[in-house]
């Protein structure tokens, strides 16, 4: 009966750590390699938003993930964290940044810091977390709206 008890207890735990990613839809130059958030990593404090992201190259069979620091009020951003799988989860690359640098226009970084900061209204850090993680999930849809008003 113990042993069914702490197999439950590890099989929750392990759930309760999973990663929730949400696609996004952005730019990334590449077609075949969508933008993922996770979800559940979303942090807001006043005036910075972190999170992590993940990419999928199917070209050179790798996945990156990033986290992401933004600060909303100077429109900055830096990748704190990077790492590079391979096929097999194993990572062949990683690095650590501290520069912070601009969000630059009609960038990944320009769609992440508008995903983040732009109209989230007051700032207390609960609502605005849920409200990225709603925007996150309606992104799609005001994201091609966008392009259909920059169209005409």
């Amino acid at each position: 009966m113990k042993a069914i008890i702490i197999i439950i207890a590890l099989l929750t735990a392990q759930i309760a750590c999973a990663s929730d990613w949400a696609r996004v839809d952005v730019s990334t130059g590449l077609k075949e390699s969508p933008v993922y958030i996770d979800v559940e990593s979303i942090d807001k404090a006043n005036p910075l938003t972190s999170f992590w992201i993940k990419t999928v190259d199917p070209s050179k069979n790798e996945t990156h993930k990033n986290r992401i620091i933004i600060n909303c009020d100077e429109k900055k951003i830096i990748m704190t964290d990077s790492y590079t799988y391979d096929i097999d989860d194993h990572v062949v690359f990683s690095f650590q940044d501290s520069v912070w640098r601009a969000v630059v226009p009609d960038t990944i970084s320009d769609h992440l810091y508008r995903l983040s900061c732009v109209g989230n209204g007051s700032y207390d850090a609960a609502t605005s977390t849920k409200f990225v993680k709603y925007k996150i999930k309606n992104f799609r849809k005001a994201y091609f709206d966008s392009l259909k008003k920059n169209e005409k």
